[in-house]
């Protein structure tokens, strides 16, 4: 992985190259309505310059669609799921219970040696919500070419080349956007969430972004907050 100083100052070139508006604009637009929709902009292309602008300004596309055209809409959740990696006096509280410890002696990790078959059993595994389609992958395989996007692997000790669970994301200046998780057998994900955020500390990012707060995120010790409170955050990562 490239330095992540190298990250920042490449970001910090991107900034402005895109259409999306900047935190500020955005914090104004929301200043008269905080609880607007999670839907806050539509319009451009997902590619790995506006996706990794997007991340640096609080959105991230997802695409919709109506009865005759399909769109990209940026969305910022009126809550998102969040995990300070540094917090002031005190270092993160991870919640891996009896059965997760144990499950990691089972487990070996890796990193990033086999990132596109990690997105596609993000996608294939996902019961319904799929968002992860081609155009993504192809986005995310260029990240992943560029030192942009990871994936965190779990294998099975006793059968060292069996992938069998993990997740993968996209890391910007010193935010990492966590994309989706999968598991083939119990534990396997919650393992690779324990390992990414081990990975994630000692290469000194200071936020791990979730995205929509669900149950399995808030089981594993990510914190919600609201949309505001998470633009200042990113305020602070990127200026």
């Amino acid at each position: 992985m490239k330095d992540i100083r190298y990250h920042y100052e490449v970001m910090i070139k991107l900034a402005g190259t895109d259409f999306l508006p900047s935190i500020e604009e955005t914090l104004r637009y929301l200043g008269n309505d905080p609880s607007m929709d999670d839907l806050l902009y539509v319009g451009g292309t997902i590619t790995p310059i506006s996706l990794l602008a997007g991340y640096q300004k609080g959105v991230f596309p997802m695409k919709i669609a109506d009865a005759e055209e399909e769109f990209v809409g940026w969305f910022s959740p009126r809550t998102r799921a969040v995990i300070q990696l540094h917090p002031e006096n005190k270092d993160v509280e991870l919640k891996i219970s009896k059965s997760l410890k144990k499950a990691i002696r089972d487990f070996e990790f890796k990193i990033d040696t086999r990132f596109r078959e990690v997105v596609e059993l993000c996608a294939h595994l996902r019961a319904e919500g799929n968002w992860i389609d081609e155009d993504y992958v192809k986005v995310y395989e260029m990240l992943f070419a560029a030192g942009y996007a990871h994936s965190y692997e779990v294998y099975d000790r006793s059968h060292p080349d069996k992938l069998v669970g993990g997740l993968f994301g996209v890391g910007v200046g010193r935010l990492f956007s966590g994309e989706s998780m999968f598991h083939l057998v119990s534990n396997a994900s919650k393992a690779a969430f324990v390992h990414l955020i081990q990975d994630l500390r000692f290469k000194q990012y200071e936020l791990l972004d979730g995205q929509w707060p669900t149950h399995h995120l808030k089981s594993l010790g990510m914190l919600e907050i609201d949309r505001l409170t998470y633009l200042e955050m990113l305020k602070s990562l990127f200026h």
